[in-house]
């Protein structure tokens, strides 16, 4: 995302309008050029962090491009949020 303009940011959804950056990977990806594509995000489906319980993450992003998407990309395309908790280090 090169942009987002936060709407709302609740306890369960979160969304924001902004502009995705996509690579035309045209002739391949590291020679690709960039381009705009206007998008409405939607964080959710939020879960206790590990080893914090008390602390919510979201684990959920939906992408919805308002114009045309970038090929091939779909319309409407919904990700799993996957993060990566460092086993805590023991104290001697």
């Amino acid at each position: 995302m090169a942009e987002a303009h936060w709407n709302t940011w609740g306890p369960k959804t979160a969304t924001a309008t902004g502009t995705d950056m996509v690579n035309d990977c045209r002739p391949y990806c590291a020679a690709g050029r960039f381009h705009p594509y206007p998008v409405t995000v939607t964080l959710s489906d939020p879960q206790p962090w590990p080893h914090h319980p008390g602390t919510q993450r979201f684990t959920t992003i939906r992408l919805l491009y308002t114009h045309t998407p970038p090929t091939p990309t779909p319309k409407d395309v919904t990700y799993k949020l996957v993060y990566d908790t460092p086993t805590p280090t023991p104290t001697p």
